[in-house]
């Protein structure tokens, strides 16, 4: 039997024991699958636990947690404009304001006409009562039935007869001023017969008595 250098050297390094040299024993392919096979198994089941452990903690994060509900409408909305803003913070456009200022207006120059038609009636001297008495009738008619109207403390201003009388007969009487002198007259006929009660700053002035300034009239004892 020949003998290599390349044996004879393998030989040399092969360990012996009791002076017989004992074969080194080499790796087989099969165990080194299996070892890797069992790694590879280890490292899947350690990845599922990894795996249900953050399952589990997910799942009591949620459960801890109370759900937030965001109600969405079936249809966006566009977003608003300036305009559209200064629109809807407008108010509409309205001639109730304007009619209101001329109504006032209207009133206030009413008023005036009036003081003016007393002032100018104030120098008048009263007439007679025979000297017209379909006149004189009607304006009691008048008095009487504005009063009739109004509870018994409360007081008129007697010149709303002679304008309730031109309202309703125009024909006879177009101007109402013109019947102011006829007016005090029926008015200190009545009060001397206790049908009215002349007032002058809330205080009845006596029967007979003829007052200086604006009167004022309420029902009397005989009305």
């Amino acid at each position: 039997m020949v003998t290599t250098r390349a044996g004879s050297r393998a030989a040399s390094e092969q360990p012996s024991v009791g002076g017989t040299p004992v074969k080194a024993s080499t790796p087989r392919r099969g165990g080194k699958r299996e070892s890797l096979s069992k790694a590879k198994a280890a490292k899947a089941a350690a990845a599922e636990d990894n795996d249900s452990d953050n399952s589990k903690d997910e799942a009591e994060v949620e459960a801890s947690t109370p759900s937030k509900r965001v109600s969405r409408s079936p249809t966006a909305r566009k977003p608003r404009t300036k305009k559209a803003k200064k629109a809807d913070g407008a108010a509409p456009k309205t001639t109730s304001g304007s009619a209101a200022v001329s109504a006032s207006a209207r009133r206030r120059a009413k008023q005036k006409d009036r003081v003016r038609a007393l002032r100018a009636a104030a120098g008048v001297p009263e007439p007679s009562l025979d000297s017209n008495p379909e006149l004189v009738a009607d304006i009691r008619e008048a008095l009487h039935e504005i009063l009739a109207a109004i509870p018994d403390t409360d007081s008129i201003s007697p010149f709303r007869a002679p304008r309730v009388l031109s309202a309703k007969k125009t024909e006879t009487y177009p101007d109402w001023s013109a019947l102011i002198p006829a007016t005090r007259a029926v008015v200190w006929d009545e009060a001397g017969k206790h049908k009215l009660q002349v007032l002058v700053d809330g205080e009845i002035v006596p029967a007979g008595q003829k007052p200086v300034g604006p009167i004022r009239v309420r029902k009397g004892e005989a009305f």
